[in-house]
């Protein structure tokens, strides 16, 4: 199939269009996660394009066990050409990614439906526009919105993008080798696309599962597997090697998957049953796209603790089981119905299965809600596509969906907006509720803002974030702080299940306690980092903010003393480094402050996250006084007689 020049240009103005309804929202805020990778992130905040700072750059992710560099690039490339911070600047390199998406996702669904009207007998009609309205539909879909106005998670659409390269490239090497074209070809095809896949997965780790959205293209589309006939071609040491690397993969994936749910409210297995109701979730948010239905966080979830508990889990089990027989069953009725199901289910795998995530977010529908979409218009029956009525009404679709969209980007146009709007579509979220109290506090709404981080801390009595949000917000206010509230905090911090959130916000008040809005908080922050240093004292982290605590105290030596051990718990966290030079530079101890200078700089070497521009920093402050000292010095000596 051949697409024409007027199709062409078709297709680039319906595309374009579609990611236009993103607009409104290019000047909206960083959000949530944007905070730690982007905003805080020093390392992506270059002054230069050299080797050093773009490495240094790709070096500075924390998301995910390959730190996922190319994102990471990405954001420091827009720091350095918007001149900063400019949040429109970091949307619309999304906006333009989400766009070129749209085009491969045509692209693919083209090829699909070919590879599908040679293979099987079950045809589809019009398969330049079928593949145009999906990826339209594709486009202007609500629950893609995340992906592109959440600036951070330019990962999950650089990840797409990626992806949906390598699974081009592969289609387009097979048929150069089934069709007996020079080896060359199809070998420069196949290798293009394996590197695409690494660069998928340098993006974001759940590109982990595209070679299984390859193989279902194999099994359900072509009538002759060649994957099938690959393991027959190799020798047995190969096989054995393949064999014990997949194994290897899995088990990885598994001890990764069980590390993170110590800092967790549910367990693997009640994570198990909650997806079952989340997919089912997100099938209905992608099949009828209500604009309530539709958030930054979906935290207010019940977890299911078993089966029965809650009974819509059982039913969520019982719907998805059904949806998989229907597609198993009619796979080669509707092989394309057959395969977006799959399709759905596979991107699903990594974030909706054992690892130990938050239980729910949009994004991850990005790649997935493409199968569904696409299964959902295989269902409409061939002979009413040439009627106008079937026209209207899939204009009437794309119309509704994109408005939709359209209104969630108006709502993401500010931080005003965003917080308003999500505390009516979600009201029992906390996490929506925090963001309501911070945003009034800083329009000077103090009374919306107590009620809201009030209505956060009833929602949620685990999560020690919010108590703590509500002690800094009645500091700010010069307020006095309840013990009850005090008590709550220290009990929800016994728990043990420390949460990003709450390593920020203990962060936060870390820094803010030189303030005097601050400074009343004090005696508290040490009673929480007393018993976070007593009940897991091997953590760097913690004795490094008890050390910061004891520096606000004005105790120097038991400041020193608590970034000592920070660093003898972890060599290369270099933050504790830092805080005991400027203590030995303030105390004009220059020649100890070198030696650790010294130690810093060798220890960077070989850190996670190497904090080149920060020791360039320190070292330039250390010789500058050294200089002055010098030339204080030079002046006495001529001074004498």
């Amino acid at each position: 199939m051949v697409i024409k020049k007027h199709q062409l240009l078709t297709l680039f103005f319906v595309l374009l269009t579609c990611s236009a309804v993103y607009s409104p929202g290019i000047f909206g805020p960083f959000v949530f996660d944007d905070q730690g990778s982007i905003l805080d992130n020093s390392l992506i905040h270059i002054s230069e394009l050299s080797a050093e700072s773009i490495i240094g750059s790709a070096q500075s992710g924390t998301a995910g066990p390959l730190k996922r560099p190319i994102p990471m690039v990405s954001f420091a490339l827009n720091y350095f050409f918007a001149d900063g911070l400019y949040a429109p600047a970091f949307k619309i390199t999304n906006i333009i990614i989400h766009a070129i998406n749209s085009f491969l996702i045509f692209f693919l669904c083209f090829r699909l439906v070919g590879i599908t009207n040679n293979t099987a007998h079950h045809k589809y009609t019009s398969p330049f526009y079928m593949a145009l309205f999906i990826a339209s539909l594709w486009a202007l879909h609500p629950i893609n919105l995340t992906s592109v106005l959440y600036i951070v998670q330019r990962m999950t659409s650089l990840a797409a993008l990626f992806s949906l390269i390598s699974i081009i490239l592969y289609l387009k090497g097979r048929h150069a080798l089934t069709h007996q074209h020079s080896r060359f070809s199809y070998t420069n095809l196949f290798t293009l696309s394996f590197a695409s896949w690494v660069l998928a997965l340098l993006s974001k780790e759940n590109a982990a599962s595209l070679p299984l959205l390859i193989l279902l293209i194999e099994l359900l589309l072509f009538q002759n597997p060649i994957l099938l006939n690959l393991p027959r071609k190799c020798n047995a040491l190969t096989r054995t090697l393949l064999t014990t690397a997949f194994i290897y993969c899995i088990f990885t994936i598994f001890t990764f998957a069980q590390s993170g749910y110590q800092a967790r409210s549910f367990t693997i297995y009640e994570r198990l049953l909650t997806e079952t109701r989340v997919i089912s979730s997100y099938l209905y948010m992608i099949t009828i796209p209500k604009i309530n239905s539709f958030s930054l966080f979906h935290d207010d979830k019940v977890i299911s603790t078993s089966i029965t508990s809650p009974i819509s889990t059982l039913s969520s089990i019982f719907f998805l089981f059904a949806l998989a027989f229907i597609a198993v069953k009619f796979r080669k009725k509707n092989p394309l119905f057959s395969f977006g199901i799959a399709w759905f289910f596979t991107g699903h795998l990594i974030e909706s299965s054992i690892i130990a995530l938050e239980i729910m977010h949009e994004h991850r529908n990005y790649l997935p809600s493409f199968g569904i979409l696409l299964s959902l218009y295989s269902l409409i029956p061939a002979k009413f596509f040439n009627r106008w009525k079937m026209n209207v009404l899939l204009g009437l679709i794309m119309t509704v969906v994109g408005g939709t969209t359209l209104l969630k980007a108006y709502q993401w146009s500010s931080f005003q907006n965003l917080s308003y709007f999500e505390s009516i579509h979600n009201p029992l979220s906390p996490a929506i509720q925090l963001l309501h109290s911070n945003v009034n506090l800083k329009a000077g709404n103090n009374d919306i803002a107590e009620a809201a981080i009030k209505k956060a801390i009833l929602l949620d009595t685990q999560e020690a974030s919010y108590p703590l949000h509500y002690q800094l917000l009645l500091s700010k206010l010069d307020r006095p702080i309840p013990m009850g509230i005090q008590l709550d905090t220290l009990e929800r911090l016994r728990l043990k299940q420390i949460t990003p959130s709450t390593k920020s916000i203990l962060i936060t008040i870390s820094n803010c306690l030189i303030n005097k809005s601050c400074l009343a908080l004090l005696p508290n922050y040490m009673e929480w980092l007393m018993v976070l240093t007593q009940d897991a004292p091997e953590v760097a982290f913690y004795l490094y903010l008890q050390g910061k605590g004891f520096q606000a105290e004005g105790n120097q030596v038991a400041a020193l003393n608590a970034f000592q051990k920070a660093h003898e718990k972890d060599a290369h966290y270099l933050q504790p480094l830092f805080r005991i030079i400027s203590i030995l530079i303030t105390n004009h101890q220059f020649d100890a402050a070198e030696k650790v200078l010294s130690l810093a700089e060798l220890k960077n070497k070989g850190a996670k996250i190497p904090l080149n521009n920060a020791l360039k920093s320190v070292r330039r402050e250390l010789d500058s006084i050294r200089e002055k000292k010098k030339e204080n010095n030079g002046v006495s000596q001529l001074d004498q007689p």
